[in-house]
């Protein structure tokens, strides 16, 4: 999990699976790595064509996790789609590109760790895997769980 949550939220050059995934993760498992105290991370500054950290040394924990998470919160909401340019005839990244899912994913996790919600069960889990996002929304609005998502 470590280089999930390094790639993601410990990088200036974030990766989106990265992004996603760990949102799942605090959904699931944050109770888990809060109790245990089992989030001793080690590394930031991913460089992703060489899977290099800039600060190898440089380590963090459950609180820093826990702020960098609420810090998503500032994410750009207006930059939900990669820009085509005819003239230039290339995809052209926004400054921070952010997908609608990773922003609904954070959000859920922000929410998650503000409200002390307990971690959702592994047939939830499951829908994150197995339907698209927006069937995926139609499960949570009829879910029993909806109050933690």
């Amino acid at each position: 999990m470590q280089d999930i949550f390094i790639k993601g939220l410990f990088t200036s050059d974030p990766e989106i699976g990265a992004w996603y995934a760990e949102g799942i993760l605090i959904l699931t498992c944050s109770e888990t790595l809060e109790v245990n105290g089992t989030v001793d991370g080690k590394g930031r500054d991913c460089i992703w064509y060489s899977n290099k950290m800039q600060e190898p040394e440089a380590s963090w924990n459950w609180e820093d996790l826990k702020q960098a998470v609420m810090e998503t919160e500032s994410l750009p909401r207006d930059k939900t789609n990669w820009a085509y340019t005819e003239a230039q005839r290339q995809f052209i990244k926004p400054n921070i590109y952010v997908p609608e899912e990773v922003l609904y994913m954070f959000d859920k996790a922000r929410e998650h760790l503000r409200d002390n919600h307990p971690a959702l069960d592994s047939e939830t889990v499951l829908k994150f895997f197995d339907t698209s996002y927006s069937k995926f929304l139609k499960i949570l609005k009829k879910s029993s769980l909806k109050t933690q998502l």
